[in-house]
């Protein structure tokens, strides 16, 4: 590269690298002179460290598709274990624990799809097992139960101020309400 730069056949802002002898060449320490990046104009570093964003963000993105596909695969054969179960048996206590499983595995099924609605639909995982009724009871059971505790808490006095808020959490509850407005049309 020496030559080239001597004669003038390697671009003008081209800086030799300092020569690592042969003896040296695996032996080398992380601070060597090798690792530096003398002559790579700012564009070119921007483009590095973009390239290496870019493949980060492609591996995380593979992570998270499987993880979620983890997920929904864990959230089936949850329902398909307790469906087993409740077919198996007659007693009426064991049944009606494993009914509040039923209802408390779809809520959290509820929860996790309102939670991962803004992710494109090729990566949010899809929770397969309970028929879309029952999705839609339990949805209706928590809307209420929640319509409620507030009833109760208004005829108890209780009375809501700014102090009481988490802006946080009225952010984000804020930003699902518009994603389900977008997502069912209400816009």
């Amino acid at each position: 590269m020496a030559a080239a730069v001597k004669g003038r056949k390697a671009p003008s802002n081209a800086v030799v690298p300092r020569p690592i002898g042969m003896d040296k060449l695996f032996d080398l320490d992380v601070d060597d002179a090798i690792w530096d990046d003398i002559g790579l104009d700012e564009q070119v570093r921007t483009g590095i460290r973009g390239i290496l964003l870019r493949d980060r963000s492609v591996e995380e993105l593979q992570r998270l598709r499987y993880e979620l596909s983890v997920l929904g695969e864990w959230f089936k054969e949850e329902w398909d274990t307790l469906m087993f179960a409740m077919s198996m048996t007659d007693d009426a206590n064991l049944l009606f624990q494993l009914n509040e499983r039923r209802t408390n595995l779809i809520r959290l099924g509820l929860g996790w799809t309102q939670a991962l609605s803004n992710l494109p639909a090729d990566v949010r995982p899809s929770f397969v097992g309970p028929e879309p009724a029952q999705w839609m009871e339990i949805e209706l059971e928590t809307d209420a139960d929640h319509v409620e505790l507030l009833q109760e808490m208004e005829e108890d006095g209780y009375q809501f101020d700014d102090d009481d808020l988490d802006m946080g959490l009225v952010e984000h509850m804020d930003t699902l309400a518009l994603a389900d407005a977008q997502r069912f049309g209400d816009m």
